[in-house]
């Protein structure tokens, strides 16, 4: 998954997020690499971390409000953006 339309990231990360493993992590950058959202998957939980326009962290554990929070994530730190580079790994930590 490098780089992707932003149309499609939503409906791509959602449903990559569904489906793998505990301890992956799914990023997402902008062109220039200054703001990023990752997410990592715990368990029944997902981690949120938004560093660009805001510095926020998130928990969130149903997959209603996963949707929604990264469709708000997309369109606030990447509101220019045509393309955003998504890659999944294992976690490090």
């Amino acid at each position: 998954m490098p780089w992707m339309p932003k149309k499609a990231v939503e409906k791509s990360v959602v449903s990559t997020l569904i489906k793998m493993g505990d301890g992956r992590i799914i990023t997402m950058k902008s062109k220039k690499k200054d703001r990023t959202v990752s997410i990592i998957k715990e368990k029944n939980n997902y981690k949120i971390h938004e560093n660009g326009f805001k510095n926020e962290y998130y928990v969130i554990s149903e997959q209603g409000d996963l949707k929604k929070i990264i469709r708000e994530l997309i369109e606030l730190e990447f509101p220019r953006s045509h393309e955003i580079l998504v890659t999944n790994r294992e976690n490090e930590d």
